[in-house]
């Protein structure tokens, strides 16, 4: 009979990691809350057993959709709970694993991160290799290695050492964690574990094995701990939690980055870097690597395969003509939009790993008061830059429905995904880097009033105080980086690139049969009169229901000036969302708020396009 264990933990502990290494199935891995908004399940590596990947839950009191799921798995009797702490949040996370515990199910912990506040928990270096990392210690510190303090010192630098890797990250907070009063507290085993490196995997899948067939003897249907009470919490992590060292530098860092000086110049410059990065980087990619090699290599051989075997006519017009699928259908997704989609999950990948963005809200947090929101609430609409689909999933961990549409409402009015940004900067960027700055202050502006308006409009009130896990400041791991980058870019490639792709096949029969012509004669009186743009610009105006971006993406081709390439892409800005995001927004909200927000961002596109068409005439 197949086995259930449920994985349980807060937001950001490395519940996803922990669930990858057990089952080998990717999932989205972050350095921020909110990453898994729904439950996973894979097969255990060589075992019968499922695991579950619950969402990230700072309690089991049910305040959001997050935690009423997990509530839910847990009330499904699965066969064992891995319940994962954070070291580097313990009392909290000790909070949680007692609320676990009252459920009286088998309950495994797992102390997760430990290298950040205790690396005295991780195995001993060997004196080999000590010596041969002797040299990185400060100068003037003792060599005597039966020194215990030199030794600590030596842990405190290196964390663990393996027979084959050094891991050099050193501790933020120096801290000894009591692994024996943890155990006997809470009355079940504790295994101490770093999960982006492996270390104590092998013991957590021994100890699930045993704990499924009743042979680990040290995890027990806990009866002490029934004062699941944040007393409590605090008294057990008194008891296990010893200080032992000074705040460190990289600690007083991250206290100035969340205070008004210096922290909104250096979010000021994290937004140019940024930025650097997506245009830098995506605009060298597209200019010097792919255009190259599709329109001189790739194209040229399609063109010729396609003259060869089919006469001029409306299938060779379908195949390599003006929108032809054939070479718009791979230069458009590939050559225009995947540079900068690799170039901004790099970027954000960047963000997300080194623990910025929830310092980042927390920086904001009054700003974000003004508008009904909490600093908390700037990851989804950060991520809305990524996709507007995981923007929307991520609110369910948000405490009301009225923040959750105050969100929705920012991230499908003005809010551009990848995709759009790649083609707004691919668009614009030529003429001017100017026009782009332009363009996305009016998006920041808009979605500040969309969060204003909406707070005002919108019935509910949300809880004073938000709780937000804020992670350790630490360098991205490169190879969890490298693998987190892939995964988008393959989500990319098999889902927008593959939907474009279609888009464009059949938008290319319609063209060759007439169809656009008809259509461009009855949006005329909008598109010639009020946008003041070309007849043809009507085409992409249908295309941007299915894909947003193709709202913008045809406008290339066309000779138009700099205010009018500006008006086509704030109505593609505003323009309303894909059809898979209105889907999502229908699943999450019902049928009126998914009509609702389709007339706004339609209303909004062809209100405020026009106004810029008359404006810009004006003054040029």
């Amino acid at each position: 009979m197949n086995k259930r264990v449920l994985l349980i933990g807060m937001p950001n502990v490395g519940k996803s990691v922990i669930f990858n290494k057990l089952t080998g199935i990717n999932t989205g891995i972050a350095n921020y809350a909110g990453t898994t908004v729904e439950y996973t399940k894979g097969k255990m590596r060589s075992a019968e057993i499922t695991i579950i990947d619950a969402p990230g839950t700072y309690t089991l009191d049910a305040t959001n959709e997050a935690e009423k799921v997990a509530i839910e798995l847990l009330e499904s009797k699965p066969d064992a709970v891995v319940c994962v702490l954070d070291a580097n949040c313990l009392e909290s996370s000790v909070h949680l694993m007692l609320q676990v515990i009252e459920r009286k199910l088998p309950v495994i912990g797992v102390l997760n991160r430990v290298d950040i506040i205790d690396s005295s928990l991780c195995p001993n270096i060997k004196p080999e290799k000590r010596n041969r990392y002797r040299k990185r210690c400060r100068k003037g510190k003792r060599r005597d290695t039966e020194n215990s303090n030199f030794r600590h010192h030596q842990a405190c630098i290196y964390d663990h050492i393996d027979e084959n890797n050094l891991i050099a990250s050193p501790p933020i907070k120096a801290a000894k964690i009591d692994l024996d009063v943890l155990r006997e507290e809470l009355g079940t085993g504790i295994i101490p574990m770093i999960a982006t490196k492996g270390i104590g995997m092998n013991e957590l899948s021994s100890s699930i094995k045993k704990i499924l067939t009743g042979r680990n003897h040290s995890i027990s249907l806990n009866t002490r701990c029934a004062n699941a009470s944040w007393d409590e919490a605090e008294r057990i992590t008194q008891k296990a939690l010893h200080k032992i060292g000074k705040e460190s530098k990289k600690t007083k860092l991250e206290d100035l980055i969340v205070k008004p000086f210096p922290g909104i110049f250096i979010a000021m410059l994290a937004l140019i870097v940024t930025f650097g990065i997506v245009i830098g980087l995506g605009m060298s990619a597209r200019r010097f690597i792919l255009l190259p090699f599709f329109r001189d290599l790739v194209f040229p051989l399609i063109i010729s395969g396609v003259e060869l075997f089919f006469s001029e006519g409306f299938m060779r017009n379908v195949l390599i003509g003006e929108y032809g699928f054939l070479i718009k259908g791979i230069e458009w997704p590939i050559t225009l939009v995947l540079p900068y989609v690799v170039s901004f999950y790099l970027a954000l990948s960047l963000l997300e790993d080194s623990g910025y963005l929830p310092r980042l809200g927390i920086l904001l947090d009054g700003i974000l008061n003004k508008i009904g929101l909490s600093g908390a609430n700037i990851i989804p609409l950060i991520l809305g830059y990524g996709c507007t689909i995981p923007a929307i999933a991520s609110t369910r961990a948000m405490n009301s429905r009225k923040e959750r549409l105050i969100v929705v409402s920012m991230v499908t009015l003005s809010v551009p995904c990848v995709s759009q940004t790649g083609v707004f900067i691919t668009l614009l960027a030529e003429r001017s880097v100017f026009i782009v700055l332009g363009l996305f202050l009016l998006s920041f502006t808009a979605a500040a009033i969309a969060g204003y308006v909406s707070n005002l409009v919108l019935k509910g009130s949300r809880r004073p105080i938000t709780l937000v896990e804020v992670p350790v400041l630490l360098p991205p791991d490169l190879s969890i980086l490298g693998k987190k980058i892939w995964v988008r870019i393959k989500s990319f490639l098999t889902g927008g690139a593959v939907l474009m792709f279609y888009a464009i096949f059949f938008t290319a029969i319609l063209y060759e049969a007439g169809v656009f012509e008809v259509v461009g004669r009855l949006l005329a009186p909008i598109v010639e009169n009020w946008l003041r743009l070309p007849r043809e610009a009507s085409v992409p105006l249908i295309l941007g229901v299915i894909r947003r971006e193709l709202t913008v993406l045809p406008l290339m081709d066309m000779d138009l000036t700099s205010l009018q390439l500006f008006v086509g892409s704030v109505v593609g800005l505003f323009y309303v969302p894909c059809i898979a995001v209105l889907v999502m927004i229908m699943k999450e909200f019902g049928l009126k708020i998914a009509v609702l927000i389709f007339v706004i961002t339609m209303s909004s596109a062809f209100l405020i396009g026009g106004v810029i068409a008359a404006l810009g005439g004006l003054i040029f």
